[in-house]
């Protein structure tokens, strides 16, 4: 529970982020770990060289691992992605999974679970595409 509501904080954090600082940022989930990612446009002229870069060091918003024996599981509009191919996907160009807008929008509605390897229990973090959010423990 505590790290999907630590999720669901950063979430909103990235929210204001965008809005504030007209920026849009992206978040990438792995099967044990997530990070965001910030839009930087190098020059304005040459879209080509415009790159996603993650947000890391000391900033509030910097990748985070989830604790050992710990999974994420991921449905964006409703359909699971495979959170094992995100390395391969990565290693061919680096692209966030969800886009979070300066509009204070997000690309796609999305659910998160936290899944347990264990026990199979798991803490869901639901995201609107206006940014609403909710946390709840996964009912089976």
């Amino acid at each position: 529970r505590r790290e999907a509501t630590r999720l669901e904080s950063l979430v909103r954090l990235a929210l204001e982020d965008a809005g504030f600082q007209v920026r849009e940022l992206g978040l990438r989930f792995y099967p044990d770990r997530y990070e965001f990612a910030a839009f930087f446009v190098n020059d304005p002229a040459d879209p080509r060289d415009d790159v996603w870069q993650p947000i890391d060091g000391q900033n509030v918003l910097a990748g985070r691992e989830l604790p050992p024996g710990f999974r994420f599981e991921l449905d964006i509009e409703g359909r699971a992605v495979a959170l094992e191919r995100s390395a391969e996907q990565v290693a061919r160009r680096y692209e966030p999974q969800l886009f979070i807008l300066s509009s204070g929008d997000i690309s796609d509605a999305f659910t998160v679970r936290i899944r347990e390897e264990a026990s199979g229990a798991a803490w869901q973090l639901d995201v609107a595409v206006d940014g609403t959010t909710g946390v709840e423990r996964e009912e089976h």
